[in-house]
């Protein structure tokens, strides 16, 4: 184990007079002494609490606000307003996929509710954030297309049906 690794893995309280040569194994030194690293449980818990809720009040008041502004101006429609109004549906996904980290985290990392729904939310949580991130991707191409060719007509982004 090189001694960059174990500066990755260790915490900055835990560098008191430790080399690697001392290093044995799971970060045990010769004394016995563990050190702490971001594998562990413990490590920072209450940090990793107030980081999700902090991301998900402000990603809910973000998401409500847009959705409002969208609300109060939807005599305008238009591409971009259609593709933002996805965006922020896919970014209030990712909030409650959040909201199910920080249950987990809250709960000391313990899980009761099984197998089947450990996998729905598993599943959840991926595909909020890969859509989340396409839908970027979406507005990204849509930027670029009206950048790139002004006067050609617009890709659609909604279908409407009779």
């Amino acid at each position: 184990m090189t001694t960059e690794m174990i500066a990755l893995m260790a915490s900055p309280a835990s560098f008191t007079n430790v080399t690697s040569t001392e290093m044995v194994s799971d970060n045990v030194t010769k004394t016995g002494t563990k050190h702490r690293n971001v594998a562990d449980v413990e490590w920072d818990k209450d940090v990793r609490i107030i980081v999700l809720w902090i991301q998900i009040t402000l990603g809910v008041i973000g998401g409500l606000t847009v959705l409002t502004w969208l609300f109060i101006n939807r005599r305008r429609k238009s591409r971009v307003n259609v593709i933002l109004m996805h965006v922020t549906v896919a970014d209030l996904l990712v909030m409650v996929a959040s909201l199910c980290q920080v249950i987990w985290e809250m709960m000391d990392r313990w899980w009761l509710a099984g197998d089947a729904i450990c996998r729905l939310i598993k599943f959840y949580q991926s595909f909020t954030m890969l859509s989340s991130s396409n839908m970027l991707i979406m507005l990204s191409v849509d930027r670029h297309h009206a950048i790139r060719f002004p006067l050609r007509s617009p890709p659609r982004v909604s279908i409407k049906y009779n």
